[in-house]
């Protein structure tokens, strides 16, 4: 959700991530987990997040009624907090490359191991996502989108160190593509 105007943040901006407590019954609300990249984007912005079969249910609902749904559960939180002039909305169960698949913490396992390991490089082919982030943001789009950044700065430097024209680069790949 995103704000054209400053003036419409009513939430604290110090703070990354909000919870709503709600009843654990029909009348609780199904947005309760708020992200909060406002000063990372340097615009108003929040992402709600809601998973497991009821982010499945919500697939099926319009995007104004997914709308109501993240506005009662925000103003439950911030009761003078207006509607955003921007929408966004996944619906990553229907998305038929991933079907709402991403990594998760296993019991007994390091991530951030784990983690250190699928993005390793191997010869001219990196890779990205957010089950290569090693920090707090796996499994979410923060860490693929932040995962991405660090590879295409990977990617760039390892260019300028090849330079323009120099022959053979990494196994065969050159700033100018592969010879």
């Amino acid at each position: 959700l995103y704000w054209e105007s400053d003036s419409a943040v009513v939430w604290p901006l110090d703070t990354g991530w909000f919870m709503l407590a709600t009843a654990d019954d029909e009348s609780s609300n199904d947005f309760v987990t708020v992200f909060n990249p406002t000063k990372e984007k340097g615009v108003p912005c929040l992402v709600l997040l809601v998973g497991g079969f009821d982010a499945v249910l919500k697939e099926d609902e319009s995007d104004d009624e997914i709308l109501q749904d993240a506005m009662n559960s925000l103003t439950a939180m911030f009761p003078s907090i207006s509607n955003p002039d921007t929408v966004f909305f996944t619906r990553w169960n229907s998305e038929v490359n991933f079907r709402g698949s991403y990594s998760f913490a296993t019991a007994g396992r390091e991530f951030a191991s784990d983690a250190a390991v699928l993005k390793e490089s191997i010869g001219g082919l990196w890779f990205a996502g957010e089950a290569t982030n090693e920090d707090e943001w796996h499994s979410t789009t923060v860490g693929a989108w932040q995962s991405g950044e660090d590879v295409a700065k990977s990617i760039s430097k390892s260019l300028v160190l090849l330079g323009p024209q120099r022959p053979g680069g990494v196994n065969g790949l050159t700033a100018q593509g592969r010879e």
